[in-house]
């Protein structure tokens, strides 16, 4: 480079530590460096240059690696000693690590600045690297399997003996369990020793659990339990069933549902059987994410009777009924307050009786997917019991769904909101003795979905539930957190929010749910589709499902085999709604009816209430069309269960009660004056809580029946405002739609849509 000696100092040290001082690779090394413009040569200073930084990180080249190894024997003795150790713990060691084995192998520090020049070795920070993996891998393997073993069991030995002596060293026990584990169970013969290193795993497999790095949790766990082998549960009943258990938990968290089961059925073997219903739980869990749903519901039902909660098989409707009536006679007698009052009861309970709690109150969520009646002889009995032996934290979602059935089950919305109270006091009372709980999202997601929904706006529930929905993936309820998310999405479509805002990161988002949980993805799907048809978007959202579902009829396949009936009766809806944006109203229909043709559809309320909603309007349009006596009579079931609802909750079902009035009307008298009435004041209805889609729903039915009844100039004004209005929703297809199919003036429309879009309130239309 014809520089002087002080300038190249610094680069001809690591060239040669890289090169091993070998002449023909020094050169093949300043070549490559040279085509890689690592070193150049700059015009402007008249010589060479280089970044030093960058030359210090190079990477030992393979046949310089094997020629450094293959003089490591010339060592001497003590140096090839420190390198066995190094080699022990793999291509890199922590240097305040080092600092502890000085005293296991004297001599360590010192040597490591006589490899580091013979580039053997070099330091990064706080850790000392091979300079090549072909190094450490001929230091290691130049000991006998029986010399590597002896040598991980003894630095494991003393490494554990240092990190149980001081508090201050105990971060070296990771190291010194990776050691033992190294060397093996069956090189090691001491019971006791085993003993101690399954300890030790327990330890470490906590620290890391506590990290959340539960991949690293279960591995330490699964080497505990080999150390103390199948004879162990006569030995050493606790430390057995700690490791056991842990791996259940760790297993779980990552997903790995058989593990988890078998773990569990081992410690079912081993303890009594109160000891393991917390894991139960986990089980019941880990069948469910396997679709092993027919086997879930077996096992739980013969948890239930030994729990004493004989649940009868199979359960009808009738006992249902018998269920609600007599866990009314115990319900009625407390009020709120003394509800809560209650959960003093529990500081004095075993952790077995909440466990009971706990366990029927999952069971019970378990077949609220099924649609079963079991669902409701479950809430019935966790309610009975948590008032009759104390409440605690589980049982505020059993509440909680107790508050739904109260309203669909028995109409009595007075006592569906005294026992949403109920819910939300318990979890107060709790948070106060014990802090935010996994129940607190369980029991949060129930009053969202199956009793605020009658109350309140779902354009006021989303937000709440999106943000809760972070809550819980910051307090790692993964499930719940999932769960939260799509169905606050959902409310967002359903209540009306901006399909542009909707659909902005909307194949991301379904992608991250399909990531965290095909379950989930399977529910969530739904939505996406309905978002779909209602924008003209092409997104294929089952590209991120796996196995064999590429359509909603691949999905309603599955759920019906699978016997989800629940998810069976969503996909019925959302094909229902799909078909009558599609203006095709023979097919949605069929929906309609296949939704409701079981009991269970009042149990899950926003697409209940969808069908309800639609579904009247299908009939009725039809009837106008087809006739048919039982589709008016069907129609006007619809109503009649509309009219209920705004009587409870005017601001969210008033509108929609008018509009079916007004279809009803039609088809029954032909409509006139009153007719129109009922049109008008649905849509001032929807504009005064601002619900946009529903105010261009019920002006493009208004727009019909001008039309109808021969008034196509008011039938124009109508069908543009609604045309004005999809826009502002978001609803590009539906638009596209309403243009052809009445040949609606494309300049006229968005003159009409400006006019809208620059209103400051959509109450000042119509």
């Amino acid at each position: 480079l014809k520089l002087p000696r002080r300038i190249v100092a610094d680069l001809a040290d690591v060239i040669y530590k890289k090169t091993f001082g070998h002449a023909l690779y020094v050169i093949e090394l300043l070549n490559s460096l040279m085509n890689e413009s690592v070193i150049v040569y700059s015009p402007r200073k008249l010589g060479f240059s280089w970044n030093q930084d960058q030359i210090n990180f190079i990477q030992t080249s393979d046949n310089v690696a094997e020629l450094i190894a293959s003089n490591l024997k010339s060592l001497p003795r003590e140096s090839q000693d420190v390198l066995k150790i190094l080699s022990c713990f793999g291509i890199q060691t922590d240097a305040p690590l080092l600092g502890v084995l000085e005293f296991f192998q004297s001599g360590m520090m010192s040597t490591m600045k006589e490899f580091d020049d013979k580039g053997i070795l070099h330091r990064s920070g706080e850790k000392w690297m091979f300079a090549h993996d072909l190094i450490q891998q001929a230091a290691y393997e130049g000991m006998s399997l029986a010399e590597q073993r002896s040598l991980h069991l003894r630095v494991g030995q003393y490494l554990g003996k240092i990190a149980t002596r001081r508090k201050a060293d105990s971060c070296f026990l990771s190291s010194a369990c990776d050691q033992v584990n190294f060397a093996g169970v069956d090189f090691i013969k001491e019971k006791g020793q085993k003993q101690k290193f399954a300890n030790w795993n327990l330890s470490v497999g906590q620290e890391m659990r506590y990290k959340s790095n539960f991949s690293a949790a279960l591995h330490y766990y699964e080497k505990g339990i080999s150390f103390l082998g199948p004879e162990c549960w006569s030995k050493d009943l606790q430390l057995c069933s700690m490791l056991h258990k842990c791996a259940v938990t760790a297993a779980f968290a990552l997903g790995q549902a058989e593990n988890a089961i078998r773990y569990t059925d081992i410690l079912t073997e081993h303890l009594p059987f109160l000891e393991t219903l917390e894991f139960q739980v986990i089980v019941l869990r880990s069948m469910w994410l396997l679709e092993r749903v027919d086997e879930g519901v077996s096992r739980g039902v013969e948890v239930l009777r030994r729990l004493n909660v004989n649940i009868p098989s199979p359960a009808t409707h009738e006992m249902s009924k018998v269920a609600m009536a007599n866990a009314d006679k115990i319900a009625c007698r407390y009020s709120v307050s003394e509800v809560v009052d209650l959960c003093d009861r529990f500081q004095d309970e075993s952790e077995t009786a909440r466990n009971i709690v706990k366990y029927i109150a999952f069971f019970s969520a378990l077949f609220w997917e099924s649609g079963s009646p079991l669902f409701t002889l479950l809430v019935c009995e966790v309610v009975k019991h948590s008032l009759q032996h104390g409440v605690c934290h589980e049982s505020a979602a059993p509440f909680a769904r107790y508050a739904m059935l109260k309203i669909v089950h028995d109409g009595d919305y007075a006592a569906g909101k005294k026992w949403a109270d109920v819910s939300r006091a318990v979890m107060k009372k709790c948070q106060k003795k014990g802090g935010e709980n996994i129940n607190d999202y369980h029991a949060l997601a129930n009053l969202f979905c199956c009793v605020s929904i009658w109350f309140l706006p779902l354009s006021d529930l989303a937000p709440e539930m999106l943000r809760c929905s972070e809550q819980a993936l910051k307090a790692g309820c993964i499930d719940e957190s999932i769960f939260l998310l799509y169905e606050g999405w959902s409310c967002s479509l359903y209540g009306g929010e901006k399909l542009s805002i909707i659909s902005q990161s909307s194949m991301q988002r379904f992608q991250r749910i399909a990531k965290l949980s095909q379950h989930a993805a399977k529910w969530a799907v739904c939505d996406y589709i309905l978002l779909r048809e209602l924008t003209g978007q092409l997104e294929d959202y089952f590209l991120s499902m796996e196995g064999s579902i590429h359509s909603l009829d691949d999905l309603q396949a599955e759920a019906e085999s699978n016997e989800t009936h629940m998810l069976s009766f969503r996909i019925n809806v959302t094909n229902l709604l799909c078909s009558y944006w599609k203006r095709d109203y023979i097919a949605a229909e069929e929906h309609f009816h296949n939704a409701l043709s079981r009991s269970y559809v009042k149990f899950d309320p926003r697409p209940f209430i969808a069908n309800v909603f639609f579904g009247g309007l299908v009939l009725f349009q039809l009837y106008r069309k087809l006739g048919s006596i039982d589709r008016l009579s069907k129609g006007i079931q619809m109503l009649d269960h509309m009219e209920k609802w705004a009587k409870n909750s005017p601001a969210i079902f008033r509108n929609k009660w008018l509009l079916l009035q007004a279809e009803h009307a039609i088809s029954t008298s032909g409509g006139g004056i009153d007719a129109e009435k009922l049109y008008l004041a649905s849509i001032k209805a929807a504009q005064d809580h601002n619900i946009i889609h529903e105010v261009a729903l019920a002006y493009e039915l208004l727009g019909k029946h001008y039309k109808a009844q021969g008034s196509s100039d008011n039938s124009n004004i109508c069908l543009k405002m609604a045309a004005a209005y999809y826009t502002q929703w978001g609803a590009t297809a539906v638009v596209e739609r309403i243009i052809s199919e009445y040949n609606l003036d494309i300049a006229s429309v968005a003159d009409v849509r400006l006019s809208v879009g620059n209103s400051k309130h959509p109450r000042q239309w119509g």
